[in-house]
């Protein structure tokens, strides 16, 4: 399972990075931090409430 999971991450850092890359080949590198950030935000969301729905799974 801790394999399957570093896995997952590469693979996702590797989107990230492509992604960030095709942002920048059409954009500004500014925009590109932004579209990041955004990213980021939208998952420290999604964790935080899988997070209390586990916790109010496991009472």
């Amino acid at each position: 399972m801790l394999l399957l999971r570093s896995l997952v991450q590469q693979l996702g850092a590797a989107l990230g990075l492509v992604m960030a890359g095709s942002i920048v080949g059409q954009s500004a590198t500014a925009t590109a931090w932004m579209v990041g950030a955004l990213c980021l935000v939208l998952a420290a969301i999604l964790i935080s409430t899988s997070s209390v729905r586990l916790g109010q799974a496991g009472n």
